[in-house]
């Protein structure tokens, strides 16, 4: 991607200790950095498309795509997922056997939107960055239960933000302190897909109201429409959320939250409470159907 390209430049342009050995070690290093980057963005990216289900599937990370994703394994292949949960994720590993293909021409996704079911998986901003911080950022990795191997993130948000600290671990005050210099310059689109802003994702090319259905994975009902797009034997939704972050935030970090996530509310706000279902969207595509059949 460009954003990781430009990333990949300016770590190339740091000192280098003049050895041919750092030099190779390095280099491996980045492009091990790159590489899972372009991975995770191409299999994140936010318009994924089920053509055996004529369905459009589109969730930010940190928004609960473990649960949609395992979910749409065990019905679309009636067994459990059966590798580790980062490849759930990649959408294009053999194991899904195609399900998914990637839309990239803007032509067809319009024609996708306009004529076929759409799913826009949604969670509150500011809990959505709580969790973010936790598995991927805070320097309590025991207490907080952080992911493994996200050593990576953290140094690309400090990148982004224009500090040169190389460091693996952020507090939450100066992780929302680095989110909002970033969002201040104007460079929030380049956030990884785990904190980069649901409005920016998702809705980015099309707004929430051009979508089938859009829904909070909070909602026990999140998945029943998308079930009945698919043919699933079960409609319902089983995800837990465990935070363990402290029981009230500072008004120091309130304040900075509200800032950066303003937007995000004001575009997915109305959808977070219960799903809503674009009736009149939905009925413009049976129709669209029933004219080409």
């Amino acid at each position: 991607t460009c954003r990781s390209t430009r990333q990949l430049q300016f770590t190339l342009r740091k000192p280098l200790t003049k050895t041919p050995f750092t030099f190779m070690w390095r280099a491996m290093k980045l492009w091990q950095i790159l590489a899972l980057d372009v991975m995770i963005g191409a299999a994140m990216g936010p318009f994924k498309y089920m053509p055996q289900h004529k369905a459009a599937v589109c969730a930010c990370a940190k928004c609960g795509t473990t649960s949609l994703f395992e979910y749409l394994y065990e019905e679309e292949f009636n067994a459990t997922w059966p590798a580790s949960r980062a490849e759930l994720h990649v959408l294009s590993s053999p194991l899904w056997r195609g399900a998914f293909v990637l839309a990239k021409e803007p032509e067809e996704k319009k024609r996708i939107m306009e004529e076929e079911f759409s799913f826009a998986l949604v969670r509150d901003p500011k809990e959505r960055l709580i969790s973010a911080w936790r598995s991927k950022f805070t320097c309590e990795a025991e207490q907080y239960g952080r992911d493994p191997g996200t050593d990576v993130y953290p140094k690309l948000l400090l990148r982004l933000a224009n500090r040169t600290d190389d460091r693996t671990c952020l507090d939450m005050h100066e992780f929302f302190e680095l989110l909002s210099l970033v969002h201040r310059a104007g460079l929030a689109a380049k956030l990884d897909q785990h904190i980069i802003p649901q409005d920016l994702a998702c809705f980015d090319a099309f707004p929430p109201e051009q979508w089938s259905e859009v829904t909070s994975i909070e909602n026990p009902d999140a998945f029943v429409a998308l079930g009945k797009q698919v043919n699933a034997s079960s409609l319902k939704v089983l995800h837990e959320h465990a935070l363990n972050v402290p029981a009230k935030l500072s008004p120091y970090a309130d304040r900075i939250l509200d800032e950066i996530t303003r937007r995000e509310y004001e575009v997915i706000g109305p959808y977070l409470q219960e799903p809503r279902h674009n009736s009149k969207r939905m009925e413009a595509t049976r129709s669209t159907r029933r004219l080409r059949a």
